[in-house]
């Protein structure tokens, strides 16, 4: 079974040595520029993208199977240029060249040249003159008069002679414009005499409250009615939209009834929205329990029992700048500042007691000394005498624990009894059923793998591994790798090339170069061609049999 290479193959300028091509008497399913042997016509064959043509090795220029001739055959005022094909499949194949207006196409005696003519039927002065001076003659003119000259003196001009029109007696039309009254609605007409005699008429519109008035045909009046809106109805609503408010300018009179966007009224939530509210009165009742009484003063009904002659008022101090006070996000009482014990100075006033196990007050802060000496017990600890602390590893007794895991810093060996590194006899060797000491198993003892007693640590169960990069120079081509391994079959390592040059093409990919495993700690990579100057590899070596 042939090896499948699902990628394309750059030989990168090097030979292909003792090729055979695909021998086989079915042609293959392939694309444009497939190649194989035709074991049936013992002929190599080429894909050009339609099908299989027989690839020749027959160098020779003596095809005479078709010869073809070419020549201009006459044809009237046109001109054929006929393709003569003689041989294996004669025949001939004409193109036509059509002669246009006022062209004549003539092929000469030898038929290999054609030549291409204009007639000259260009018009003189005198014949477009004709033409035009006869476009202007016994024609019906109105209030002119042309004429063509044709010959003597001025010839070739037209004379266009205006009539006399100072007498101003043309009555073929006459215009008027009068009004004409219909009913609420005036008519404007326009009267035509002469000609074309006729009328028509322009109808101007009485709109709402608005009376047009015929005063006579050349003067209408045009007065309005008066101010007839009125309210048609007023019914209870419970919408939820935005209903503008009306309002007018002033408290008597005709007035036009006016709205804006910013002033509106939600009814199915009894909200009034208006963009600024500016209060003239001293008193502004919200439910009965929030009053404006004065200009910096809010008055608050108190909670319910409250006697009702009783209130809060939130005011301010004269004050000498603008002033932001805000509220902490949190839920709670405000204190008064009678409610405060001592100056709030940030100072002992003496009254506030002092903390204790069992109680709240004031403490002062340790300094790094005392949270080292571990003595004071009317010191509070902060987080920077924590992380200064060195504390003591004078430690005698550590103590039993019965349950959870004791954690703490390391402990200096000068404290702990038994440590030299040995079994002292009483402590169990460790077993798939026992807790116990064990010792650690070397590596070669790992890489043999029948050792029971012994155990094995993440650095000698690690599978040995070994990355090293080369770097071309464009002269070698021969490259020794050092794995270290050790090995006691030099064929136990598995060496992978990968192209480790960012900016090159093949970057990230595998590349075959030739391996040679030389000796138990080195392999040897080989390139056909030296890598270019600084172009890197990555060679990975894994060791088999682990």
């Amino acid at each position: 079974m042939a090896i499948q290479f699902l990628h394309d193959i750059n030989l990168n300028d090097n030979e292909l040595q003792n090729v055979k091509l695909h021998v086989t008497g079915t042609a293959p399913t392939a694309a444009a520029g497939a190649i194989y042997y035709d074991s049936n016509a013992n002929v190599v064959k080429v894909h050009n993208g339609t099908s299989f043509q027989t690839l020749s090795t027959d160098t020779s220029d003596d095809n005479t199977q078709n010869v073809f001739t070419s020549s201009f055959v006459d044809s009237s005022s046109d001109a054929i240029l006929r393709l003569t094909k003689s041989g294996a499949s004669s025949g001939t194949q004409d193109i036509k060249f059509v002669a246009g207006s006022n062209i004549t196409l003539t092929p000469n005696a030898g038929e290999d040249e054609l030549l291409i003519s204009s007639a000259n039927d260009q018009l003189t002065t005198e014949q477009v003159q004709d033409i035009v001076g006869a476009m202007f003659s016994s024609n019906t003119e109105t209030r002119i008069s042309a004429s063509y000259v044709d010959g003597a003196e001025g010839a070739g001009k037209i004379n266009l002679v205006v009539d006399d029109m100072t007498a101003n007696d043309n009555t073929q039309n006459t215009t008027t414009l009068s009004f004409v009254d219909s009913s609420d609605d005036i008519i404007l007409r326009n009267t035509t005499g002469g000609a074309g005699s006729g009328t028509q008429d322009i109808t101007i519109n009485a709109g709402s409250n608005i009376t047009l008035t015929h005063t006579d045909a050349n003067n209408i009046t045009i007065a309005s009615a008066g101010n007839t809106d009125t309210l048609q109805s007023v019914a209870n609503s419970t919408s939820s939209a935005e209903n503008f408010v009306t309002f007018v300018a002033n408290a008597s009179g005709a007035q036009t009834a006016g709205s804006d966007s910013t002033f509106v009224y939600i009814p199915s939530t009894e909200t009034l929205k208006v963009k600024n509210l500016i209060v003239s009165g001293d008193t502004t009742t919200a439910s009965e329990t929030v009053k404006i009484v004065s200009n910096n003063t809010l008055e608050f009904e108190g909670a319910a029992g409250t006697d009702a002659d009783n209130e809060l008022k939130l005011t301010t101090a004269v004050l000498t700048g603008d002033h932001v006070v805000t509220l902490p996000n949190a839920t709670g009482t405000v204190a008064l500042t009678s409610d405060i014990t001592g100056t709030n100075s940030g100072t002992n006033t003496g009254d506030e007691p002092a903390a204790s196990t069992t109680v709240a007050g004031i403490i002062e802060l340790a300094t790094n000394t005392e949270a080292n000496a571990g003595s004071a017990t009317n010191r509070a600890v902060t987080p920077a005498n924590l992380g200064a602390f060195t504390g003591t590893s004078n430690i005698s007794t550590v103590g039993t624990i019965s349950n959870g895991t004791w954690e703490g810093t390391a402990i200096s060996t000068d404290y702990i009894a038994n440590t030299s590194g040995t079994n002292t006899g009483d402590e169990p060797d460790a077993s798939t059923s026992t807790k116990g000491i064990i010792e650690i198993a070397t590596q070669a003892e790992v890489k043999t793998g029948t050792d029971t007693g012994r155990a094995v640590t993440p650095a000698t169960l690690r599978v040995p591994f070994k990355a090293v990069t080369i770097t071309g120079n464009g002269t070698l081509t021969d490259f020794n790798v050092d794995h270290s391994f050790d090995l006691a079959d030099l064929l136990d390592v598995n060496v992978q090339v990968v192209d480790s040059l960012s900016s090159s093409d093949t970057y990230g990919q595998t590349i075959y170069a030739s391996v040679d495993r030389t000796t138990k700690d080195r392999v040897v990579v080989s390139f056909g061609s030296p890598p270019a100057n600084n172009h890197t590899y990555k060679v990975h070596c894994i060791q088999m049999g682990v």
